[in-house]
């Protein structure tokens, strides 16, 4: 039987449910009766189907398996390998995986993901910040709860996705600070102190829409603040409509000098006829201006003056 074949047969006879020690004593056996190693044939195997068990069960060392796909001079030398690395890392889902990023990110940094799996960068942002789509609107969300870590491992999970950010997708930065400051559960991973300075940096630099603005301040400022806030955006909003009224009054006031006959008046009256504070404002400006009107008109069609009668 090749070895491929018995490999795939003897597979068979491996579950999660097993523990260590009898996965170990039977990849031992397969490697008694074939002479070769069971463990480096799924590590280097493409789209190995053991390779997350064997990590699981401590068979694999995830590091290990990394080191050994780069030669001597750091560049990729089995990538079947590296794939079943990348694939088993994605969403972070073990301890063996968040202990593989954190001596990763200290060896080659965050452009380490793009040098060793191009594309695939891509999966350790998706393993934390992706997403839930509705069919009404599209949003991402945080994914950052792991049982297996506690809340330091956890905060150290949400400072590698604001380092990712950056690195890949700064223009993305502004919905991610909003996705934290929004979470349930991400604040809980920050100081007071750090969660106010985030919210500050929202707030002032970033440009978000108002709803989403109002809904972090309900969260984040103090009763104190909320009430002055509460009290400028009303003044903001009379300062608004008034430079509006005015913007509009300047505009029928424009319109009105165009008129140039009493019919012409009228006109401009009727256009008016129902938008009732305009129509209001437009009275006001024609019983402002209409005397001064009459007047023109009537010296304007007076008959020019002869010799024989002298004007009056």
């Amino acid at each position: 039987m090749k070895p491929e074949k018995y490999r795939e047969l003897f597979g068979l006879s491996l579950t999660e449910a097993m523990p260590a020690e009898d996965l170990k004593a039977r990849a031992a056996r397969y490697d008694q009766l074939t002479g070769g190693s069971f463990q480096d044939a799924c590590a280097g195997e493409r789209y190995s189907l053991y390779f997350p068990l064997l990590v699981d069960k401590g068979l694999l060392d995830l590091w290990q398996c990394f080191q050994e796909s780069l030669d001597s001079g750091g560049n990729v030398q089995n990538p079947d390998t590296l794939d079943n690395i990348r694939r088993y890392l994605q969403g972070i889902g073990t301890a063996q995986a968040y202990r593989f990023y954190q001596r990763f990110f200290q060896e080659y940094g965050m452009p380490g993901l793009k040098r060793f799996w191009d594309w695939g960068h891509r999966d350790f942002k998706e393993s934390l910040f992706r997403a839930s789509r509705s069919c009404y609107s599209g949003s991402e969300s945080l994914h950052l709860q792991r049982d297996f870590l506690d809340g330091e491992g956890q905060r150290q999970l949400l400072d590698w996705l604001q380092d990712y950010c950056f690195f890949y997708e700064p223009e993305k930065y502004p919905g991610l600070v909003v996705a934290i400051l929004r979470d349930e559960f991400a604040p809980s991973l920050l100081s007071p102190a750090e969660q106010r300075a985030l919210f500050d940096l929202a707030a002032d630099r970033m440009q978000l829409q108002g709803w989403v603005v109002q809904a972090l301040k309900s969260k984040y400022l103090t009763e104190e603040e909320q009430r002055a806030d509460q009290a400028a955006l009303a003044v903001q909003e009379q300062e608004e409509a008034e430079r509006k009224r005015q913007e509009s009054l300047r505009a029928l006031r424009d319109e009105y000098a165009c008129a140039e006959s009493m019919k012409a008046v009228l006109k401009y009256l009727e256009n008016y006829r129902y938008y009732r504070e305009k129509q209001a404002q437009a009275c006001r400006i024609v019983s402002e201006g209409l005397p001064g009107r009459l007047i023109a008109w009537s010296q304007r069609n007076r008959p020019p003056c002869s010799l024989s009668m002298p004007c009056s």
